[in-house]
């Protein structure tokens, strides 16, 4: 009996552990590794709501807010400073459903969101939310744990901060109460020893990060996930980039610098002076604006098709009427008098017209008179029929000469090498908020602007330099951007298959 239920156990373990890598393999079918967000919460916390806002520009009317709970568990990827995909999971009253419904274990993410509705049930929430963060910091100490404290338009200001702070001390109340959890995973890269310690720390030492968070006040949301981003960024970029604008904001004379992302509306970076919630809030305002008209203003350089079309020239001659199959006409002095109407017109205006003359020794053509005789008729077509077969004859190898002139052409283009892409253009614009100050807006990369705030008499004086440092600032974040997507760029699945098949072999 014992051997068996092993046996059992060894093959139900090893079946688990295929079918999460499996998973993960189904999970991580991207060219980037992806910095993993969940989210989580109860039923009707706010979850959804708040990725429709931020990452979907979906404007938060009543309508809105009463959608449908979300049954699925969906993923969503955005391109930002870094690769993101946010996992959002429907709030089962069960938290082991959730892992269930998940399929990956809690270490495969880079931060989790757990949202808390202002007005609803604190004890319930609190509870799912131990489960989680517990689980997750025993299995990754370098999670990040973030609780976005929603829906704080229901509640007046001086509320919402007394109700923030209540649910903060019940969350560390109930984490003072636990007993010690054991890490899985201690982090101790220079030990030295083959085997990690095991260490067990108390439930109150798990770092928690708290935020205000509203749909119907896109600042408070938006700077939230702001400071989401940047503990994400923390460990890699966030150094550089901070350099980089506080660089930028001595020499320019800047009082204060954002690097935004030009989608969410969220800052990745700023300098290292504190951030005024006023300013902020001008700053988010200003992207905002320029994002909604930024698509009736384009570069002139983007419409060079337009240009081509206009200056292409035909190939092929203009196709002749019917009645240029006959001879050529000498010009008269009024030109006018041959333009016609109907063909009945234009026949007449021939057999008026001279008989013109043929230095090719080609019989004249032949009017007819309005009473002829069918033999008078048939010696007429019979003297014009040289003429027009010879006529045709010369169009045609006009033709043939113009198709072998286009496809020698066309061969031609095709040898020649293709031409370099043209600059980026990266668009820029200031405002005056007031004599002394002045907005300015710079893009840097396709995802990302900068937004300064500078005084008036500088950008009107230096503003050359001010740009000639914005060049060299995008240089610079240009090149972070570039090592940080080298740095997550997935190997070609077929390469690492061949390694694999033949180290077997071996």
């Amino acid at each position: 009996m014992p051997p068996s239920t092993s046996a059992t156990s060894s093959r139900t373990s090893s079946s688990t552990q295929a079918t999460t890598s499996k998973q993960l393999d189904a999970v991580d079918d991207d060219e980037f590794n992806r910095s993993k967000i969940l989210l989580l919460g109860l039923r009707r916390s706010g979850k959804t709501s708040i990725r429709h806002v931020l990452f979907e520009n979906v404007k938060p009317s009543k309508n809105f807010i009463e959608t449908d709970m979300t049954t699925k568990m969906s993923k969503h990827k955005i391109d930002s400073i870094i690769p993101l995909e946010i996992w959002d999971v429907p709030g089962h009253a069960n938290p082991e459903k959730v892992m269930e419904e998940l399929g990956v274990p809690l270490s495969t993410f880079s931060t989790l969101i757990f949202v808390i509705d202002i007005c609803d049930n604190y004890p319930k929430a609190i509870e799912y939310l131990l489960y989680f963060f517990t689980n997750a910091y025993k299995e990754n100490q370098e999670i990040n744990l973030e609780v976005f404290i929603h829906k704080a338009d229901a509640r007046a200001e001086d509320y919402r901060n007394e109700n923030a702070r209540n649910i903060q001390l019940r969350i560390f109340d109930e984490l003072a109460d636990l007993p010690p959890i054991t890490l899985n995973n201690p982090s101790a890269p220079n030990s030295g020893a083959s085997t990690p310690s095991v260490t067990t720390i108390e439930p109150s030492q798990i770092p928690i990060v708290f935020h205000l968070t509203s749909v119907l006040d896109h600042h408070l949301l938006q700077e939230a996930f702001s400071r989401v981003l940047m503990r994400l960024l923390a460990p890699a970029c966030l150094p550089f980039l901070e350099e980089l604008l506080n660089a930028f904001c001595g020499s320019s004379h800047a009082s204060k610098v954002f690097l935004f992302d030009t989608r969410t509306k969220v800052y990745v970076a700023t300098d290292g002076s504190p951030v005024d919630s006023a300013t902020h809030n001008l700053c988010c305002d200003y992207v905002h604006m320029l994002n909604s008209f930024g698509s009736l203003y384009k570069s002139s350089s983007a419409s060079s098709n337009r240009q081509e079309r206009r200056i292409r020239a035909p190939l092929h001659p203009a196709t002749s009427t019917p009645s240029s199959a006959s001879p050529p006409v000498p010009s008269s002095p009024k030109p006018e008098a041959n333009l016609s109407r109907t063909p009945t017109s234009r026949s007449a205006t021939a057999s008026r017209a001279p008989t013109p003359t043929h230095t090719s020794g080609a019989s004249p053509s032949t009017s007819l008179a309005p009473g002829s005789s069918p033999a008078a008729t048939f010696a007429a077509i019979s003297a014009i029929a040289p003429s027009r077969s010879r006529t045709n004859s010369h169009n045609s190898s006009s033709v043939q000469a113009n198709d072998a002139k286009q496809q020698q052409q066309q061969s031609q283009v095709q040898q020649q090498p293709p031409k370099p892409p043209k600059p980026a253009f990266f668009p820029s614009c200031s405002t005056t908020l007031t004599p002394f100050n002045t907005l300015t807006y710079h893009a840097i990369t396709p995802y990302l602007a900068l937004v300064a705030v500078l005084p008036s008499h500088v950008w009107e004086t230096k503003r050359g330099l001010i740009e000639y440092n914005v060049v060299f600032f995008r240089e610079g974040v240009q090149e972070i951007f570039d090592v940080e997507q080298e740095a997550r760029r997935r190997k070609p699945k077929s390469a690492s298959g061949s390694q694999t098949s033949a180290s077997s072999r071996r």
